[in-house]
């Protein structure tokens, strides 16, 4: 798959969540998309490959950011964002 497929899949995708963020709030949305994400992976991959890229993501959690404003109203002041 060339990068300009990913990126329009990318793209869609993240305009459906936002939708859904600002409605829903975005741990809802995160939660729905990491298990769809899990399950996807575990059915294209092998067990080790499985393994390998949960790993990846544990060992990546220092540098994910957070969005800024992209939310709404659903990512004001004391609400938790992961």
């Amino acid at each position: 798959m060339d990068d300009d497929a990913i990126e329009r899949i990318y793209n869609r995708i993240f305009g459906v969540a936002v939708e859904e963020a600002v409605k829903h709030g975005p741990i809802a949305v995160a939660a729905t998309l990491l298990g769809i994400s899990m399950r996807m992976y575990r059915t294209a991959m092998s067990k080790e490959e499985f393994e390998q890229i949960i790993d990846w993501v544990n060992d990546s959690v220092d540098e994910v950011q957070p969005y800024i404003g992209d939310f709404g109203d659903c990512g004001s002041e004391g609400q938790t964002f992961h």
